[in-house]
């Protein structure tokens, strides 16, 4: 993802000219003083989730036939539905718990610095 995606004409270092790489988004020519320096990325993520008795009871049942759920970012794969994949509805807590069967990791964010003598 080094050429973006960025508005048209931008670029995130910049190159030796305007017209080989567009204006500079990051670094020291850019209109960011900043850097990227590193991303956020979950990998195959787990869930628990504590209800009151009713929504339990009523939420029971659809969890056992989802296929996957979504929290956040998150998306949650069952493959083969939730009793396949091991997620569980624990009726005495009242909590959902599971993991996703997933193999994508997913980025969440990247972490910038800024760079000394930079504009910011």
């Amino acid at each position: 993802m080094i050429d973006g995606p960025f508005i048209h004409g931008y670029s995130p270092f910049g190159g030796d000219t305007v017209e080989t790489r567009g204006q500079p988004v990051f670094g020291e020519k850019g209109f960011f003083g900043l850097i990227k320096n590193g991303m956020c990325v979950g990998y195959k993520p787990s869930f628990a989730i504590r209800t009151t008795t009713s929504t339990f009871r009523r939420f029971a049942d659809p969890f056992r036939a989802a296929t996957g759920l979504r929290i956040g970012p998150f998306t949650f794969e069952a493959e083969g539905g939730s009793l396949a994949a091991g997620w569980k509805a624990d009726p005495a807590t009242q909590t959902f718990t599971g993991t996703t069967s997933s193999e994508r990791a997913l980025i969440i964010g990247a972490t910038v610095s800024e760079l000394p003598n930079g504009p910011v």
